[in-house]
């Protein structure tokens, strides 16, 4: 909500990133973030597309080195691909 973004900020702004990691709760972090199975991820943006008619979704991928990352996006590419085209990958 705004008024969350304002006292997130304002906390930054006076005391800095330790003080305004307290706004950020599990709650906030619910609400930006997709987890589960490939299915299950799938559904979500399937829904986020359909619903919210979001076109643009942007990935922090961050593993323990160039071959996992590249296994990870390859991973995301076909959730994105199956979330778009109606059908759900196994998992």
């Amino acid at each position: 909500t705004s008024e969350d973004i304002s006292a997130f900020r304002t906390a930054y702004e006076s005391s800095g990133p330790e003080a305004a990691f307290a706004y950020v709760t599990d709650e906030v972090i619910g609400r930006h973030q997709i987890i589960g199975s490939p299915g299950e991820c799938s559904e979500v943006l399937r829904t986020l597309t359909d619903e919210l008619q979001l076109d643009v979704f942007l990935f922090y991928i961050k593993r323990g080195g160039l071959d996992e990352n590249v296994r990870m996006m390859t991973d995301i590419r076909s959730i994105i691909s199956d979330a778009t085209t109606g059908s759900a990958p196994s998992g």
